[in-house]
């Protein structure tokens, strides 16, 4: 207080200074009133002998006293501001700069003394570092070097952290005390949440749209603009997004000037490719990130294996389709459930974001394919390998290729029809066998493009034909056995029909010659006037059958010699 009113500055004021240097000379006063402590410490410098004296000890029983910096470290950030506003007053210049300060100081004044506990703890570590190196493996004192080498560590790591706590806290309490500054936070600030990491940053989306400011959560990445209202400025929080279905991509895969200061956080839907100032910054926030990534991913009953292993999502697309199951990188892989907007539903594994492996998918009424149901074998989002393909159509079990019907399979028709064979492009072709519905007709032979195509024998009501096609017609050489089970043919066809040199049996009557194809009205003609020829004309068979019969009728109505 005599302080205080000599230099006219506030008690809390000088609190604030002196509490930071008071609670590390408090440490250190405890170490030496532990009398046993103390005099064993003492004791090990005394009788210090190179190869049995173990100092790792020492440092270890001091850990626990450490603590106290997180205190000093949280409020040393302050001091320094404050102390230059209190210098504005002559009398309290005129006392730092005064030859008891300096003595004090060793002449570096008050604002060295009071950074070197922020150092302490670094200069620990060095000089357990080096003594690591140069103590022998077989040293009693190696393992408590490294043992203690390693507290050092955590102890320095757990300051710093303290420091953006601290920090961070101080953020928070800004955003809070300005609610017209910083617009959309009243749902992201909440007692649960805690502020991990804030910097600025450039973040370019396709659509335009430009953050400049970036909030990392302890469950929340939030992405804000700036809205320039002329001589102020506002922060409005446009994007968040939560932490378990975020992948970081440090960009480290493609080391350029540009990547090195660039960090991709990747979600289901986005990308958002956020530009640092400083190689500093981006490791800053690369840590902070992993950090939060892995406990938030944790919390959500994931154990992944680090921040961008796999894990369950549940996710639904701005277009209304919904995604269950495990991702990677924020691409569904593995096993997952996806239900679409369109109706469709999906059951099975993925790879890289897309269907592979063996999947259901369930197609509704209104899709491009009707109600279906495909199950079996998929490659990138289509059916590839062995599967089943239901459709109101009909049933096909077999091989796809890239979503088409290709290989061998089977496909029963809804009216009982039934091939199986060869297929290529959704079409039969290559060997098959065609039986209708009931067996009415057959057929088994070469496909092409859906149509019977060389060669093949093809079984219905009028008899058994067997020999060649093109494009489902008799074409070429072949053997036609009429159903009557007695006239045979055997010959060239043309479009179905009899037509070149054939050979054909009539019952007991052999014929050969050629062959052209004739309508009823030549029929006629060349039955009256030379009814031999009729034997070898291409007229159908049922044709045939009929003039037959009326062969002696109309002969002898119409012949010009009756």
């Amino acid at each position: 207080v005599r302080v205080c009113v000599c230099l006219s500055v506030s008690l809390c004021a000088l609190k604030f200074v002196s509490i930071c240097i008071i609670c590390i000379f408090d440490v250190y006063m405890k170490y030496i009133a532990d009398d046993s402590r103390f005099r064993f410490g003492m004791f090990r410098m005394q009788s210090w002998n190179a190869e049995e004296t173990c100092i790792g000890q020492s440092f270890i029983d001091m850990m626990p006293n450490f603590s106290v910096y997180k205190e000093y470290y949280k409020n040393y950030d302050e001091v320094p501001k404050l102390l230059q506003k209190l210098e504005k007053n002559k009398k309290v210049k005129e006392w730092l700069h005064s030859e008891t300060i300096s003595l004090a100081t060793n002449g570096h004044g008050l604002p060295h003394l009071l950074i070197q506990p922020c150092q302490r703890l670094m200069r620990y570590s060095l000089l357990v570092n080096e003594l690591l190196k140069e103590t022998s493996e077989e040293h009693p004192d190696y393992a408590l070097l490294g043992q203690s080498l390693k507290c050092l560590q955590d102890a320095t790591v757990a300051m710093n952290e303290s420091v953006r706590e601290s920090e961070n806290q101080k953020v928070v309490s800004a955003i809070v005390s300005n609610p017209n500054k910083y617009i959309n936070f009243e749902d992201i600030i909440a007692p649960s949440r805690v502020l991990l990491h804030c910097c600025e940053c450039k973040v370019q989306m396709p659509s335009g749209v430009l953050f400049t400011d970036l909030y990392l959560f302890n469950d929340l990445l939030v992405l804000c603009e700036t809205i320039d209202e002329g001589k102020r400025t506002k922060t409005k929080a446009s994007v968040s997004e939560p932490l378990h279905t975020i992948w970081l991509d440090a960009l480290e895969a493609v080391a350029t000037k540009q990547t090195a200061t660039q960090l991709m956080f990747l979600t289901p839907e986005f990308q958002y490719l956020v530009q640092l100032k400083t190689v500093s910054e981006k490791k800053g926030l690369k840590t902070a990130a992993e950090g939060g990534i892995e406990k938030q991913c944790a919390v959500e009953g994931n154990a992944p294996e680090g921040a961008n292993g796999p894990r369950k999502v549940k996710w639904k697309w701005t277009n209304g389709d919904l995604f269950e199951g495990t991702m990677v990188g924020a691409k569904p892989h593995g096993e997952g459930l996806s239900y679409f907007d369109s109706g469709n539903t999906y059951t099975g594994m993925y790879e890289n974001g897309r269907f592979n492996g063996q999947g259901q998918m369930v197609y509704a009424a209104g899709s491009d394919q009707g109600r279906c149901i495909y199950a079996g074998q998929w490659r990138d989002d289509l059916p590839h390998g062995k599967g089943k393909l239901e459709m109101g159509g009909g049933v096909y079990e077999g091989d796809f290729v890239n979503g088409r019907k290709e290989g061998h399979g089977r496909m029963q028709w809804r009216n009982k029809d039934v091939y199986e064979g060869e297929w290529l492009g959704d079409l039969q072709h290559g060997e098959g066998k065609w039986v209708g519905a009931g067996k009415l007709y057959e057929y088994m032979g070469q496909w092409e493009r859906g149509k019977f195509h060389g060669k093949g024998v093809l079984l219905w009501s009028e008899g058994i034909y067997d020999g060649e096609f093109r494009n489902d017609i008799r074409n070429g050489t072949g053997e036609m056995k009429y159903a009557n089970g007695l006239d045979v043919y055997t010959g060239q066809w043309e479009n179905g029909m009899r037509h070149g040199h054939g050979r054909l049996e009539m019952r007991a009557k052999k014929v050969e010659g050629m062959t052209t194809p004739i309508n009823l009205t030549q029929s006629l003609f060349l039955y009256f006037l030379f009814p031999p020829l009729l034997s070898l004309s291409s007229l159908p068979s049922t044709s045939f059958s009929i003039f037959s019969s009326l062969h002696f009728f109309l002969f002898v109505i119409l012949h010009p010699r009756f």
